[in-house]
């Protein structure tokens, strides 16, 4: 992040908004009891979920640093929940954990009702990896920029896609 955000309080009010929601979920995964999970949560779930917000305020990748003074603790908890969901869908959809018997651990990492979560979970449901359009109308929404910019969906997609990418062959490293 560039000494103009530092300057102008963007890193600060990042670092206060983002850093802490980030921190919450981090602890809640470090008390995960299965081994297999914790990998996946810690190792996968929240590693992609914290590239995909890099992507949006990092300044090399994505411009929302310079408004990222419109974002309140809220908006971070609901976008990592909703990053967390998407790739705990894919996961599940490629065979790489059972959503079934995890739902109970993402509850409790996302501190989430049942209730809720099930709502979250069938909003953010898709059966294809590649199916991004979704996860862009949710994100868009909660981070308030234009869901219908084409040239928007599509940076994201290519993003999306990237990490995605990198982030199941760092995957597949760690659980061998």
């Amino acid at each position: 992040m560039g000494l103009v955000d530092a300057l102008s309080g963007n890193i600060s009010h990042f670092n206060k908004v983002f850093v802490p929601a980030q921190n919450d979920i981090a602890k809640r995964i470090e008390n995960i009891k299965d081994p297999h999970l914790s990998i996946v949560f810690a190792g996968f779930l929240s590693l992609m979920a914290n590239r995909v917000i890099d992507y949006f305020f990092k300044p090399e990748q994505g411009n929302l640093i310079k408004v990222v003074k419109n974002y309140e603790r809220r908006d971070a908890d609901e976008l990592l929940i909703t990053l967390i969901i998407w790739f705990w869908i894919d996961l599940g959809n490629l065979g790489g954990l059972d959503r079934q018997e995890s739902k109970a651990t993402l509850a409790e990492i996302l501190n989430t009702p049942k209730q809720g979560l099930e709502e979250k979970i069938k909003r953010l449901e898709h059966s294809n990896v590649g199916e991004s359009e979704i996860l862009w109308e949710q994100v868009s929404k909660v981070l308030k920029i234009n869901r219908g910019a084409q040239g928007g969906y599509l940076a994201f997609r290519i993003q999306l896609s990237k990490i995605c990418k990198e982030a199941y062959l760092e995957m597949g490293r760690d659980l061998q």
